[in-house]
């Protein structure tokens, strides 16, 4: 699985809408997916940042397109 499959996967499960900070306690939980970098945490945040399909409610605050 990839990094950006496994954060889709992490805010589908918590509704379609996550802070970041719940994306970076929640994210690591799925096992299939390496994370083989050393700052995760800003390759989250270039992820919620860069993906078609996520949009920025507020500064820190993420959801998915298909729960607008």
């Amino acid at each position: 699985m990839k990094q950006y499959e496994a954060v889709i996967l992490t805010m589908e499960s918590l509704g379609g809408i996550a802070t970041l900070q719940q994306l970076n306690q929640e994210v690591f939980k799925i096992k299939e997916c390496a994370w083989n970098t050393k700052t995760p945490y800003a390759s989250i945040r270039r992820i919620v940042q860069q993906t078609r399909g996520i949009y920025k409610i507020k500064p820190g605050l993420y959801a998915l397109e298909t729960h607008r």
